[in-house]
């Protein structure tokens, strides 16, 4: 599973790490609205321990036993729940305190997930004191000192153009105003730039060896 490799920085890359959340949005994407299905899903639980990788660790998404099917046609719409299913450290606030899921609602939760991945730090931090990764991330991110709670092995790894496009679309996946958060499709345009960035930052590095 994913969460096993969060804190690895060698076996897990930046690179790797770019690839996977590509690949991981790339499978939000498809559950959220493939044309022409007729129908879209929410996943509603995402976290690292449900996207497990193959050999060549390439993602795959999975767990959808709480996950909710719903006509294409209302894919922008929120949804009432009488249980609200959601994993602690991932769980969008706005669906939390309304009962009301959306789409947008696995916007947050795959934030979280991206904010794992820059960081090198699992969700919950500290389980005894409910100190959590997503209010470090933002609370640093806007004081401009995300570098500080980065694995220094992958902030070396780190081109400054592909990290500035990843933490701020990492960030705006938290939005509090959930209409305000990037839908997936957005955040694929986005990530598959910072990836391509990223590899041809690594090109020359190597051709100027």
């Amino acid at each position: 599973m994913l969460q096993d490799y969060i804190s690895d920085p060698i076996l897990l890359t930046w690179v790797r790490r770019l690839e996977i959340c590509v690949g991981l949005a790339h499978a939000l994407s498809y559950i959220h609205y493939d044309e022409p299905r007729e129908f879209s899903v929410i996943h509603r639980t995402l976290d690292s321990s449900r996207v497990s990788l193959n050999d060549e660790w390439e993602p795959k998404l999975s767990h959808f036993e709480y996950s909710m099917k719903i006509k294409a046609s209302q894919r922008h719409d929120s949804f009432h729940t009488n249980l609200v299913m959601y994993v602690r450290g991932y769980g969008d606030p706005t669906y939390i305190e309304t009962k009301r899921v959306s789409h947008k609602s696995d916007m947050y939760s795959f934030g979280i997930i991206m904010f794992e991945l820059m960081c090198g730090r699992e969700s919950i931090i500290d389980s005894d004191t409910n100190k959590y990764l997503a209010p470090l991330a933002v609370t640093h991110y806007r004081e401009k000192r995300l570098d500080e709670i980065i694995d220094w092995d992958l902030w070396k790894q780190m081109d400054s153009q592909t990290f500035n496009i990843f933490a701020e679309t990492a960030y705006n996946c938290l939005n509090e105003e959930r209409s305000r958060r990037p839908n997936i499709d957005e955040v694929v345009t986005r990530l598959e730039k910072a990836l391509e960035h990223q590899n041809t930052v690594r090109v020359f590095f190597l051709f100027h060896l």
